[in-house]
């Protein structure tokens, strides 16, 4: 069975591949912009946190291109952290 064909079988809301958190793409996506900085030789990255309504936070990394993640506070597990 395909990816495709058990997101058909089990609703619509599967037929995207499993879900990472927030913050693990987040986390994700700031390690790819470094590495890719230090193998252009210059760069130039922000990255703003602030929370938000519901105890959420939003992190927004800036590196030519702004992205942003909202991140749920109990994505926050101290256990998680590597």
């Amino acid at each position: 069975m395909t990816r495709n064909d058990r997101g058909d079988r089990l609703g619509k809301e599967l037929q995207q591949p499993d879900r990472l958190r927030q913050v693990d793409q987040a986390l994700a996506k700031l390690r790819e912009i470094v590495w890719q900085g230090l193998e252009h030789g210059f760069f130039e990255c922000t990255v703003l946190g602030e929370i938000i309504q519901d105890q959420k936070r939003r992190l927004v990394i800036k590196a030519g291109k702004s992205f942003q993640f909202v991140i749920a506070a109990d994505e926050l597990g101290r256990n998680d952290r590597s």
